[in-house]
């Protein structure tokens, strides 16, 4: 199966991406923001001679440049992901986002309607800030409580200049369906960037991606883990903005935030779902 990396021009800065497979394309979107894609790696399993898995860095992370000047606006996101995209010379593209890149891919269907053949959302912000203050909350809670256990340490490790692994790792348990879980391989491979973190979270502001969602009707999926910190609430209220695609939620039982990391069918579903979904043409396929 063949493999390809390539770097993209995007204003500013090079993109790192990665290819394995053929055929159309599902580009995943990390979460973060300030995290590498490499944690997503697991996900290539479902690659083939008829789909394409597409990885990518997002701007300043991993492999990719940071941005001179140092753009860090969504709509800076949602212009990478349309460089990929036209990069891959695919008229449409499947989509796959998993937490704060389940955000990047919204923004990007809700001002690129036409070009997204389908959405899968795991674990994945709201499209209003508003819908994710409870899962924030109790995302805290959860830290507190592993805190008070003695699973997250307090205080927390020190990091590394603009390096924030060490504590981003410490936190990794409030995140996990079970808590003394050991680090998963992929994300101790996964570089994380404190001031792409702050760079994005400073700029993101009030945001309401609610309206421009409503042309969207390209088949969507909405993963939740059962155990998820932020809640099944959040994918809930994620379903109401996306009604006009009239989407499936997927509650994952004993699973945490990262399903392909926690429960080894995870794969196995999401290949049967990509499967169902390029053997079925959508409405904008008619």
């Amino acid at each position: 199966m063949s493999t390809r990396e390539d770097l993209v021009d995007v204003p500013g800065a090079r993109l790192f991406v990665r290819q394995v497979g053929d055929g159309p394309a599902l580009v995943l979107v990390n979460g973060g923001p300030g995290m590498s894609h490499d944690y997503m790696r697991p996900l290539e399993a479902i690659a083939s001679a008829t789909l394409r898995v597409v990885t990518y860095d997002q701007r300043g992370c991993g492999r990719s440049a940071f941005p001179d000047p140092p753009r860090f606006h969504m709509r800076d996101y949602v212009a990478d992901l349309e460089a990929i995209r036209a990069h891959l010379a695919l008229d449409r593209i499947h989509l796959l986002g998993h937490s704060w890149g389940g955000l990047v891919c919204q923004a990007f269907a809700g001002k690129h309607p036409r070009r997204v053949a389908s959405l899968t959302l795991v674990g994945s912000m709201a499209p209003w800030f508003e819908d994710n203050r409870g899962g924030q909350q109790e995302l805290q809670d959860r830290i507190d409580e592993l805190s008070d256990l003695g699973i997250i340490p307090n205080p927390m490790p020190k990091n590394e200049g603009d390096n924030c692994k060490a504590t981003s790792l410490a936190m990794l348990p409030a995140y996990l369906a079970d808590p003394e879980q050991p680090t998963p391989g992929p994300l101790e491979d996964t570089a994380f960037s404190s001031s792409v973190y702050h760079a994005t979270v400073d700029r993101l502001g009030g945001y309401d991606l609610r309206q421009r969602l409503r042309e969207l009707v390209a088949p969507t999926t909405i993963f939740i883990g059962q155990l998820d910190p932020f809640g099944t609430g959040t994918a809930r209220s994620t379903a109401r903005s996306l009604a006009g695609a009239f989407p499936e939620i997927v509650v994952l039982p004993g699973v945490g935030h990262y399903p392909w990391l926690e429960r080894e069918d995870f794969v196995h579903e999401l290949r049967s779902l990509m499967h169902r979904r390029l053997e079925t043409p959508s409405d904008q396929d008619r």
